[in-house]
């Protein structure tokens, strides 16, 4: 299994330059498009995702430091 974490930034143009191959083979020009833009879109949702949660565990963090000085 590959540990997308562990791996350098090449790799991870390479890896996903040949899934984008692999996945594109024999779709139209409109299906490509509509395939990509539908990654994009779970990307961006992660991506969403992800600042939530740090704004989230930044606002928790904040808090128990503030309830630390108050006692």
């Amino acid at each position: 299994m590959i540990n997308f974490y562990k791996m350098s930034d090449k790799d991870i143009i390479l890896l996903s330059a040949a899934i984008a191959v692999i996945l594109t083979e024999g779709l139209t020009s409109d299906e490509q498009s509509t395939l990509g833009n539908f990654i994009m879109c779970v990307g961006q949702d992660i991506v969403s995702a992800s600042s939530q949660q740090a704004m989230l565990e930044s606002g928790v963090k904040k808090q128990i430091d503030n309830i630390r000085e108050i006692k």
